[in-house]
């Protein structure tokens, strides 16, 4: 983790690892101008394998260091990396279902996805589907026999009198 956590050039303080239940788990926590970072690992004695989970939150980020993050890890590490991306919005009302379908459903539009599967919950939409347009930025997932690259959703609160909006590449993987 340490090796992971100098390749992103993150200050290391020891304090901030935490021991999990699991006598092979880790987390580290971080945060550094406008970053917040987590780091988790970890292992799977059965198959020999160590997973790595990180999260990085900025809301000022250069798309090209994002993008270039992967093959930043993979070269410098010899691991290999998946990137899942989520970019987060709000609307300052609380919308009902039907205006969330109609922003989302623009959203899948304006990235050229068709509409694979959606969801109506009673203060929340998602919608998952397929952009050819962004295959090159962000690989598709296969599950089952559908493929995906594009994840959106809304959540209305009606308390707060707020919409949040949330795209995630290619699947939303926090809850929402």
């Amino acid at each position: 983790m340490e090796n992971i956590l100098k390749i992103l050039k993150v200050p290391v303080d020891s304090k901030n690892f935490k021991n999990g239940k699991h006598p092979v788990s880790i987390n580290f926590y971080s945060s550094y101008g406008d970053y917040r970072l987590q780091l988790s690992g970890q292992s799977d004695d059965q198959n020999g394998e160590t997973y790595f989970l990180l999260s990085l939150v900025s809301s000022e980020c250069s798309s090209d260091y994002l993008r270039n993050l992967p093959q930043i890890l993979s070269r410098a590490s010899n691991l290999n990396w998946t990137s899942y991306y989520l970019y987060t919005g709000r609307i300052d009302q609380s919308l009902n279902t039907e205006s969330q379908q109609k922003i989302l459903r623009t959203v899948m539009k304006t990235l050229k996805s068709e509409e694979i599967d959606n969801f109506a919950g009673k203060n929340i939409v998602s919608m998952t589907g397929y952009s050819q347009s962004i295959e090159n930025i962000s690989p598709s997932v296969l599950m089952g026999r559908k493929k995906y690259n594009i994840q959106v959703a809304a959540r209305s609160n009606s308390k707060e009198g707020k919409t949040y909006i949330y795209i995630g590449s290619p699947l939303i993987l926090k809850d929402y």
